[in-house]
C-alpha cells in the first residue's frame, strides 16, 4: 500500500539522538519498525549537535530564505543509515541550544523565530523532494507526519504550496499544554509566512494552524483522542478538536514498544546476569528476585530479596504527579513491613522554579528514610559502581520492582508502563489517557494485571492501593504470579502501532475514516 508513497517524518526529537518527551522514544520504534519492513523513510529535524556513530554523511546542502528582508542561508547536513533511513539534519546553533535548554523557554519572540526558521527550512526541502530530487524520483504521493506544536506554521505554509496536490499531512497531537502562542508581529520577519497573518488577530497559535490545516490529526491512544474533545484536557482547543473528530479526522492509535529493544536479551544487565524476564517463564518470580539484590546494590538500598520494592521514573514535571508519593510519603513508610521505594526524576529544576520545594522535599524524605528510599537521578553515577561496569539501568529497576508507580494528571499514552509491565513490574495508575486503554484494574476473580487511583490528588488512595498490593503478593502469591505474568503478556508490539499508521496516515488513497481503535 505505501510502495510508491515517500513517508517524511518532521520532528524536534527524536531518540537516542534527542528527546524531551516521550516522542522522542515513540519515533525511534516507529523509524526502526518501517525500517525492518523495507519501507523507506526520511527524517528532517535539526541537528542536535551530537555524535552520530551510526551515520553516513554526505553532503551539506544551502537552502536560501528571506528572513527580515535579507537572504539568509539554511544549510541542511544529508546523512543516511544502515537502515535505509535518511535524514535532513538542519544547522543551526541557536536553535541547537533552543532544544538544549527545554523545558525552560526563551523570550516568545525568539521561541517564535527559530521555530518558524525550521519550518522553512523543512518546507524548502519537502519542495525539492515533491520535485522527485534527492531519492524520490517515482513516488506518486508524499506523507508528511510532522510532531509537536513548532511544526505547525510548516503544515499552514504547505496547505498553501503549488506542489500541496503531491502532500498527504498528517499530525500528531501530544501534550496540549504548549501551544505555541504568540503576537502575530512574529510573522513579519519571515516574508514567506506573511500570507498566513489574519488580519485582526491578536494572537496566533501555532498548534492550532497545524490541527487546522492536516489531512489528519493523529494521538497516541484511543482514550486521549477521546479526552481531549472536552475540557480541560483539549485546554482551549477541544472545539475544533472535536470538530475534526467527527469529520473522521483525528484517530487514536495506541503507541507500542520496539521488542527488541525490551528483549531481555538485548539488555546488557540482564543478559548478562541471566535474568530470563519473559512471561511464559515458570521461576519468573525468581529471576525478579535476583534482579533485585542486583539493582538494590546499585540503588545503595540494603539487600532484601523479599522487600517489597516500589519504583516511579519520570521527568520531574507536574504532569507526573511527584507530589502524590511525597504526600504519602510518610503514611508509604509507615506500613508493614516496611517497603523499598526508589524515584528516580529528571532534570532537577531551576532555582526559584515552582518545583523545586518538591524536589527537595523529597531528598529529605532520601535522608530520613535511607535505608528504604533512594531519590537519584538518571545522571548519578556512584563512581566505585562504574568501577565494576554496573550503573542504574531502567530496565533493571523495572525487572527487580513489584509496583511502577504513574499516578499522572494527564497522559496521553505513556510509554514507562508498558516498558515496566514488559519487565513484570505492576503499574500503578490513574485513569487518564492512554493509561486506561493499557492497564486493566484488577479485580476479585484474578483478571487484570494493575492497580487504578480514583483521585491523583488523594495521598491515602495510593497508600491503599499500595497495601492492597503488597497484601496480595504475600497471602496469594500464585494470584500474584499470574499479575506479574498477565502484565508481561500485554501486547505493546510497535508493529501494531505500524500498522495502524500503514492502514490509517500513511495511505492516502484510502478514505479517512477512524480506525477500530478509536
Amino acid at each position: 500500500m505505501v510502495e510508491n508513497t515517500g513517508i517524511i517524518i518532521v520532528t524536534l526529537e527524536l531518540s537516542p539522538f534527542f528527546k524531551v518527551t516521550g516522542v522522542g522514544d515513540l519515533l525511534h520504534n516507529i523509524v526502526a519498525e518501517l525500517a525492518r519492513r523495507q519501507i523507506p523513510v526520511t527524517v528532517i529535524c535539526p541537528d542536535f549537535g551530537c555524535e552520530y556513530p551510526h551515520l553516513t554523511f554526505k553532503k551539506s546542502l544551502s537552502f536560501y530564505s528571506s528572513i527580515g528582508g535579507h537572504a539568509s542561508p539554511l544549510q541542511f547536513r544529508l546523512a543516511t543509515d544502515g537502515r535505509g533511513v535518511t535524514y535532513f539534519f538542519l544547522k543551526d546553533k541557536e536553535l541547537e541550544l533552543y532544544l538544549k535548554n527545554l523545558p525552560a523557554e526563551p523570550s516568545s519572540e525568539e521561541t517564535a523565530k527559530l521555530c518558524l526558521e525550521f519550518c522553512y527550512g523543512a518546507y524548502l526541502v519537502l519542495e525539492a523532494l515533491s520535485k522527485g530530487e534527492f531519492g524520490f524520483e517515482g513516488k506518486d504521493r508524499l506523507v508528511v507526519h510532522a510532531f509537536h506544536w513548532q511544526t505547525g506554521p510548516l503544515l499552514a505554509l504547505m496547505k498553501q504550496a503549488r506542489w500541496r496536490h503531491r502532500i498527504h499531512t498528517v499530525l500528531t497531537v501530544d501534550i496540549l499544554d504548549k501551544q505555541g502562542r504568540f503576537n502575530p508581529e512574529v510573522f513579519e520577519a519571515h516574508e514567506i509566512f506573511h500570507a498566513l497573518r489574519i488580519r485582526g488577530d491578536d494572537e496566533i497559535n501555532f498548534l492550532r494552524m497545524g490541527i487546522e490545516t492536516a489531512d489528519v490529526l493523529h494521538t497516541v491512544s484511543p482514550n486521549y483522542a477521546r479526552e481531549i474533545q472536552q475540557a480541560p484536557y483539549g485546554r482551549g482547543l477541544e472545539g475544533i478538536l472535536e470538530q475534526r473528530y467527527q469529520e473522521g479526522r483525528l484517530l487514536g492509535i495506541l503507541n507500542g514498544l520496539d521488542p527488541v529493544l525490551s528483549d531481555w536479551q538485548c539488555i546488557p544487565v540482564l543478559q548478562e546476569n541471566g535474568l530470563c524476564i519473559v512471561p511464559d517463564n515458570d521461576q519468573v518470580l525468581e529471576h525478579k528476585r535476583r534482579a533485585k539484590l542486583l539493582f538494590q546494590k546499585v540503588a545503595g538500598l540494603p539487600a532484601d530479596p523479599e522487600a517489597f520494592l516500589i519504583s516511579m521514573g519520570h521527568r520531574f514535571v507536574t504532569q507526573k504527579n511527584f507530589a502524590l508519593v511525597a504526600n504519602a510519603m510518610d503514611q508509604l513508610m509507615a506500613l508493614t513491613p516496611r517497603p523499598q521505594i526508589y524515584l528516580r526524576a529528571w532534570p532537577e529544576p531551576a532555582r526559584r522554579d515552582q518545583d523545586q520545594e518538591l524536589w527537595w522535599q523529597i531528598t529529605r524524605f532520601s535522608k530520613r528514610y535511607r535505608f528504604h528510599l533512594a531519590f537519584l537521578s538518571p545522571y548519578d553515577r556512584d563512581q566505585a559502581l562504574i568501577r565494576e561496569g554496573i550503573f542504574i539501568d531502567r530496565f533493571l529497576y523495572y525487572a527487580a520492582s513489584d509496583l511502577f508507580l504513574m499516578p499522572s494528571l494527564w497522559e496521553p499514552c505513556g510509554l514507562c508502563q508498558l516498558e515496566a509491565m514488559r519487565f513484570g513490574a505492576i503499574p500503578v495508575v490513574t485513569a487518564v489517557g492512554g493509561l486506561v486503554d493499557t492497564v486493566q484494574p484488577v479485580t476479585g476473580d484474578n483478571q487484570g494485571w494493575g492497580f487504578r487511583l480514583d483521585d491523583p490528588f488523594d495521598p491515602q488512595g495510593l497508600v491503599d492501593a499500595v497495601q492492597k498490593a503488597m497484601h496480595l503478593k504475600a497471602a496469594q502469591p500464585e494470584s500474584w504470579q499470574g499479575m506479574v505474568q498477565k502484565a508481561m503478556a500485554f501486547d505493546s508490539s510497535i508493529a501494531h502501532t505500524v500498522d495502524s499508521y500503514i492502514r490509517f496516515l500513511y495511505t492516502p488513497d484510502l478514505p479517512v475514516s477512524s480506525p477500530s481503535q478509536s
